[in-house]
């Protein structure tokens, strides 16, 4: 529905999909926000299988974070703005996150990176065609994710205090990293 929710959303491994039913939570075309008073605004802790959609997560600590082994997740088309730390936080504290999609979403004017994946275990997940801007720190930083896939992504107007780079990479291997702008 349109409007502004002012709760944090969390998904547990107990509330996930399955392969080829995807639990789906899509925001309308006239604007739905998550709006938390405090914490995280949208977190998904172990679930797989779920589908995040034109939902807008602003002035929460994280906007959307994945973690607890949160995997083949699908996150399309959303707005993450505004939260204090990162706009989207995968595997944070070596709770991994992996094989998770990160397609065509917007993360700006967060107090740190746009997409920010942490520890060891984010590994195989694609992070393309995102609008990563504004961020006090990088548009992205990925550290110590394997095996996954960060292209196509237009990543502009952060201003980095890492090495001036708004696109960081660090301890990744096998990794691909393509046609970012």
């Amino acid at each position: 529905d349109t409007g502004s929710y002012p709760h944090a959303v969390r998904i547990a491994s107990n509330d996930d999909g399955s392969p080829g039913l995807y639990m789906t939570i899509l925001g309308s075309s006239n604007g739905s926000i998550i709006d938390p008073p405090s914490g995280i605004g949208l977190q998904l802790d172990g679930a797989r299988y779920v589908r995040i959609e034109r939902m807008r997560v602003r002035d929460g600590t994280e906007g959307l974070e994945l973690r607890g082994q949160a995997r083949r997740n699908h996150i399309y088309r959303n707005a993450f703005y505004r939260n204090t730390i990162n706009g989207i936080l995968l595997g944070p504290g070596g709770s991994a996150a992996y094989s998770n999609v990160i397609y065509r979403n917007e993360s700006y004017s967060n107090g740190e990176c746009g997409l920010r994946a942490e520890d060891e275990g984010s590994d195989w997940n694609i992070v393309a065609r995102n609008f990563m801007y504004r961020n006090s720190s990088a548009g992205i930083r990925y550290n110590n994710g394997d095996s996954g896939r960060i292209s196509q992504n237009i990543v502009f107007r952060n201003n980095s205090s890492l090495d001036d780079s708004a696109l960081k990479i660090e301890g990744s291997t096998n990794t691909v990293v393509a046609n970012n702008t």
